[in-house]
């Protein structure tokens, strides 16, 4: 394949696509509300959103990222697009267009672009890790990412927590969406710390982000103790995957990381909470914006044999 790549990016909340070269440099982006649609209207939206890029630019591929997987059957698991969650499948997106098309989990491919073009383009072996609403991850090794017999790699969220963690706080076994009680994005997540909020304060309603954050300002001890807590969750987490992995680098991003919480406040939970004597790789917070649409449009250059000599995927 040669020319033009298109990379969509999925979200709950919105939907982005950037059109990139052969040489990695941005032709176009743009991006809109995702909307909540029964799924044959959603896919109706989807096709009309791309038609026009798609009729102003040689596209020869797309890639598409989205918050979750498919089923064995291949059917979408996305909790995150409640309207198509289980309700499209994965012909039905690849049958939208007549170009080739690819589509993976946001935060693998997010791993993807940072391991090939971003903050880990030196390192062999990389686990990035996304804390946002959710909690998502990637392992890339040489620049190419691993996606596991199933394509089930790195779900990180549907881990347990560990049970020092639950046992040192007197946490409860919260239930997931997905139908296991004690995942760890229950506690350790963006939304995981509003949970251990109202925990603390032990109220009945959970608070907002902008409440926590006022709380924290205030040096409301419930919200000291739910970002202690939270760190020792997360540290938890980090740890498991870095005696798993082994790895020479681990990239932290996400939206939690742009609040009052601090990546070097995690690494140093980390530090103190790891095996004595044993290495631990680099920590590095991520670079790219938009890598989950970097990482889309990558998957379908490599999957064509395409080169990639990194410019500016960052613009």
């Amino acid at each position: 394949m040669a020319g033009l790549s298109l990379g969509v990016d999925i979200g709950g909340t919105k939907t982005q696509w950037m059109v990139f070269d052969a040489s990695f440099n941005v032709i176009a982006q743009h991006y809109v509300k995702t909307p909540a649609l029964p799924a044959a209207d959603w896919l109706c939206w989807l096709q009309q959103l791309l038609s026009p890029v798609l009729a102003a630019y040689p596209i020869q591929g797309i890639g598409i990222a989205l918050p979750g997987i498919f089923s064995t059957e291949g059917v979408l698991q996305a909790v995150n697009l409640p309207s198509v969650h289980q309700r499209i499948t994965h012909h039905e997106l690849q049958a939208l267009w007549s170009i080739p098309i690819m589509l993976g989990n946001d935060c693998r491919l997010a791993a993807l672009a940072e391991a090939k073009l971003g903050a880990a383009k030196h390192c062999e072996r990389v686990l990035s890790i996304r804390v946002g609403t959710g909690l998502g991850a990637g392992f890339c090794w040489r620049g190419v990412l691993y996606q596991g017999a199933h394509q089930q790699s790195c779900e990180l969220g549907h881990q347990g927590l560990a049970a020092a963690v639950l046992v040192k706080w007197q946490l409860p076994l919260w239930s997931c969406n997905c139908g296991q009680l004690g995942c760890v994005e229950q506690y350790a997540s963006g939304r995981g710390l509003l949970k251990l909020f109202q925990h603390f304060l032990q109220h009945s309603t959970e608070p907002t982000l902008p409440q926590w954050q006022q709380a924290f300002h205030r040096g409301d001890n419930a919200a000291k103790q739910s970002l202690d807590c939270w760190l020792d969750c997360l540290a938890a987490l980090v740890n498991q995957q870095v005696l798993a992995f082994d790895p020479d680098c681990v990239l932290l991003s996400g939206g939690v990381f742009a609040s009052e919480i601090q990546v070097s406040a995690l690494v140093a939970r980390i530090q103190q909470r790891f095996l004595t004597g044993w290495a631990l790789p680099e920590f590095r917070q991520a670079q790219l914006l938009n890598s989950s649409c970097v990482g889309a449009a990558l998957m379908v250059h490599q999957h064509y044999a395409l080169d990639t000599t990194a410019s500016d995927a960052s613009n």
